[in-house]
């Protein structure tokens, strides 16, 4: 394995381990003073509770976002694949042309854009 996935591996295990010891240590905790607009008359709330709201929150939008682009580059890739298809009919019909024809049409082209 490369340096850099050795890396974020142990990164991914201390941010995992030090999320679960956050845990543990505030286990019992309570929060009183926030108040939550989708959760109206809300107190005495858990702090690990009140931590997961917003990750899985933040994880759903993250999903959308990826899951859009995603979509959006499905739609681009469709594009590309007409446009050279397109342009490979075009190239398929310029090779089965005979040469003095082809030469006639790049003369006639020359003629035009002058």
């Amino acid at each position: 394995m490369g340096f850099l996935k050795v890396t974020r591996a142990a990164l991914v295990i201390v941010l995992i381990v030090a999320a679960f010891a956050f845990t543990m240590f505030n286990a019992g905790t309570r929060v009183d003073l926030i108040r939550l607009p989708f959760m109206p008359d809300r107190t005495g709330m858990l702090l690990v509770e009140l931590m997961l709201y917003p990750l899985v929150l933040g994880l759903l939008a993250g999903f959308m976002v990826g899951l859009l682009k995603i979509m959006e580059l499905q739609a681009t890739l469709r594009a590309e694949r007409r446009n050279r298809n397109k342009v490979q009919g075009e190239l398929t019909a310029l090779r089965n042309l005979p040469l003095e024809e082809a030469e006639q049409e790049s003369a006639a082209a020359g003629e035009k854009s002058s």
